[in-house]
């Protein structure tokens, strides 16, 4: 049986959305143990019995650390681990996950969840995202649009899972956002303007009383509709749970030297 024990840094709830996605399926497909432990909270992780490292205590956490597992598998932002990593990495094979970025120091073999951040041959591991998600209300807000600011893997989370709920994202135009929602999934920010004020929705057209013209609302609901199901339908092809936790799969039995 392939057994992984997670540490996950990561905190908003859509990031760890789509852990539970594919630890699921890693259990329910592959038939594999996962174990997770937070350096936080618990939201988007409660199915699948993880804990709080901080509920635990120091015996606990000294067992723990110094168990018998063979696979751990850290989930963070960029480079940054619990302190006490080193142990884990002296005694286990490891795995390190980051989210934002493929720079700094790798704390076990190297992977990130987008090709636009694999830069230096690091193993993808795609995310899985599921139709529907519950309690996507507390973190999308109840619009037809979604705005985001930087358009990094935290970004092109939260866009997938309001395209999958039929919300249009409007955000910076990077790569990693073409490569998640696809080319035609998502608008583009306009380039803000310093001579005439440019409104955030460039298909918008504004009267001079300020208000949408009720024609054009119309079109722009319906341009908003067509975007998010093309975004929709990229990720529904591209990005199911299985794959991904296919992927993680291979990645744990070459990693232990076990054959599938």
């Amino acid at each position: 049986m392939l057994s992984c024990v997670w540490f996950v840094t990561l905190k908003r709830a859509w990031e760890t959305a789509v852990l539970s996605c594919i630890a699921s399926e890693l259990s329910d497909k592959f038939g594999a143990q996962i174990t997770i432990y937070t350096q936080g909270g618990t939201e988007g992780l409660e199915k699948l019995d993880a804990l709080s490292w901080i509920s635990l205590r120091p015996i606990e956490k000294i067992l723990i650390i110094l168990g018998k597992s063979k696979l751990w598998h850290l989930w963070s932002y960029e480079d940054e681990a619990p302190p006490w990593w080193s142990i884990i990495r002296a005694r286990a094979h490891t795995i390190h996950t980051k989210l934002l970025s493929n720079n700094g120091i790798w704390r076990g073999h190297p992977s990130v969840m987008a090709y636009a951040l694999a830069g230096n041959g690091e193993t993808v591991i795609p995310p899985g995202f599921e139709s529907m998600i519950e309690n996507t209300a507390k973190w999308i807000p109840n619009t037809d649009e979604l705005y985001l600011e930087n358009g990094n893997m935290s970004d092109a989370i939260l866009g997938a899972y309001a395209s999958l709920n039929g919300i249009r994202t409007i955000a910076p135009n990077t790569v990693l956002l073409d490569e998640i929602l696809s080319l035609n999934g998502y608008t583009r920010k306009a380039v803000e303007n310093t001579e005439t004020e440019v409104n955030k929705d460039e298909a918008a057209s504004v009267t001079s009383e300020g208000n949408i013209n009720d024609n054009m609302q119309n079109e722009i609901s319906e341009s908003s509709s067509g975007i998010a199901s093309c975004a929709r339908r990229h990720i529904q092809e591209k990005y199911q749970p299985i794959e991904s936790a296919k992927k993680l799969a291979t990645l744990y039995r070459r990693i232990l030297g076990v054959k599938g």
